[in-house]
């Protein structure tokens, strides 16, 4: 057996490696933060636009938080660098009833709420040139359609809390050797291993479906763009995702009906580096097939600069979670979407719109007859690809929330305790508008409509439909820069998600921690 991933073994050995490139990056200044936020609603959960691609920590629809962090940005002088950082929250917030099953009692109230104080942030790294080492739990965004404004990466984005990993890559895109800046790369793996098991075992309705704790965590990426120097410039690639192990215990009705343990190996973290079919997976299902959860997305962005230095880009995000989306064959399914940005702050800094559609699926049904052992059918049918679910796994999703696209209902907002994915078959469009009408004041405008249909395998018996909007100001006092006051309304309106409408307040203030240089001893 493999040894477990020790996050606070890998934090000690990056602090010692830190020390070792301290000379090339010096500890000089530490920036630190402390923001409070307060939001009220009438719902059982922030509208959607509160709540979302904010790392998991605003879901509620009433709260009260202060979030403390300090931080050492990576240092870019000399061919090493390092950074670390450590964010925790304090706080409470209104609960949000579940539904849970017993044997002897029946279907019974389970209240849960997030947890009083929890840490948010807590990672190191080194750089060696344009290469890093990092391990730990950060927020971040991987996505290369980096976009405050946009609805949020389809694989892996900023909607979920994050999951303590050990990750290596380029920190940035590179030259391709031998093309003279023409053709840069980028791209990095990770491995890791889920934390949420408490939040799941709690939310579950030990009804129906299963609960899986102790899954280890995959992710891989490689893009390739052409010289971004140019007036048109072309970045395509893939991602990759993967969840395996874990423990999986099934439910009927209260009863535990049967528990699958997977041990993972050594073999494993290669057998979803490089996904092979070879009848060895760790969970039992995967013996047949691949081992482990697999999706992941094909990316292509087209950016345009005009002579003004505006951006124009277009961009595509086709997903897939398994070879028949690889091939495409789930149709127009993906993020389509065009979003502008100007050189300079303006009235209308940025603006994006996006058309979401995760209809097609691959087709209507998935058929293998591995499934059935006896059936007298041969051949097989790749469709129906259940988006973010899985057989063995509750999901693309950590503490509830979606680590995908929060245009997809996440878990967390199943109050039946379900804790899968439930619309994932859905059509709509986001338009996001953001801006600096004057010095110290931006401001942004969300809004959004979709439609689902269920699931491929759980089809709704009636479209359910959403509406939801957001409008937010901030302001920077020029007497008081180190101070943000941010100010939000927004709504949430239709059969998804429920009508709900919420307000937040928060102030955050920032700051730096310089420590003063001894030069010849004085």
């Amino acid at each position: 057996m493999a040894k477990k991933l020790k996050t606070p073994y890998l934090l000690a050995a990056l602090i010692l490696l830190t020390i070792a490139t301290a000379r090339a990056d010096s500890l000089d200044s530490l920036q630190w933060s402390a923001a409070t936020f307060v939001n009220a609603g009438n719902g059982d959960f922030a509208p959607l636009y509160m709540a979302a691609n904010r790392y998991g920590t605003l879901t509620q629809g009433a709260g009260a938080y202060e979030a403390l962090g300090l931080h050492k940005p990576m240092g870019h002088n000399g061919r090493f660098g390092f950074a670390f950082g450590v964010q925790a929250w304090f706080g409470a917030s209104k609960e949000t009833d579940y539904a849970r099953y017993s044997a002897t009692e029946g279907w019974e109230d389970n209240n849960q709420r997030p947890a009083y104080a929890w840490l948010q942030e807590a990672y190191a790294a080194v750089r060696w040139r344009s290469l890093f080492l990092e391990a730990g739990m950060r927020d971040y965004n991987r996505s290369i359609f980096s976009n405050a404004t946009s609805s949020g990466d389809i694989v892996l984005g900023e909607n979920a809390r994050g999951i303590p990993q050990a990750r290596i890559g380029f920190e940035n895109f590179v030259n391709v050797p031998l093309t003279r800046g023409w053709l840069q790369i980028q791209g990095e793996i990770a491995y890791g291993k889920f934390a949420d098991k408490n939040w799941l075992e709690g939310h579950y309705n030990r009804y129906n479906w299963y609960v899986t704790t102790g899954v280890w965590f995959h992710y891989k990426r490689l893009y390739l763009r052409s010289n971004p120097a140019q007036p048109l410039s072309v970045t395509f690639g893939m991602q990759h995702a993967a969840q395996f192990g874990g423990s999986q215990q099934c439910y009927s009705k209260g009863v535990l009906t049967q528990t699958n343990e997977s041990k993972v190996k050594i073999k494993d973290f290669f057998d979803v580096l490089i996904p092979r079919r070879d009848g060895s997976g760790t969970q039992a299902g995967d013996k047949a097939y691949y081992n482990g959860n697999h999706l992941g997305s094909w990316d292509l962005q087209v950016r345009y600069r005009l002579p003004q230095g505006q951006n124009i880009t277009f961009y595509v995000q086709a997903p897939w979670e398994d070879g028949s989306g690889i091939g495409k064959l789930n149709g127009w399914d993906g993020v389509w979407g065009l979003s502008y940005s100007a050189a300079t702050p303006q009235w209308i800094d940025r603006a994006t719109v996006e058309y979401i559609d995760l209809t097609n699926q691959s087709g209507p049904m998935h058929w293998a007859p591995g499934d059935f052992p006896g059936t007298g059918i041969p051949g097989e049918a790749t469709g129906a690809d259940d988006y973010y679910n899985n057989f063995a796994y509750d999901g693309w999703a950590n503490y509830g929330m979606s680590m995908g696209s929060p245009f997809v209902k996440s878990p967390a907002y199943n109050l039946d305790g379900y804790p899968a994915f439930l619309d994932n078959r859905l059509r709509g469009y986001h338009i996001g508008i953001s801006g600096t009408p004057a010095a110290g004041w931006n401001y942004e405008l969300l809004f959004s409509q979709r439609t689902s249909w269920g699931t491929p395998k759980i089809p709704a018996p009636h479209r359910r439909h959403d509406t939801s909007w957001s409008a937010a100001a901030s302001w920077t006092p020029r007497a008081v820069p180190q101070l943000a006051v941010t100010a939000q309304l927004a709504g949430t309106h239709g059969s998804l998600y429920g009508n709900s409408f919420g307000a937040r307040v928060s102030l955050t203030y920032s700051g730096t921690f310089t420590f003063k240089k001894k030069h010849n001893g004085k």
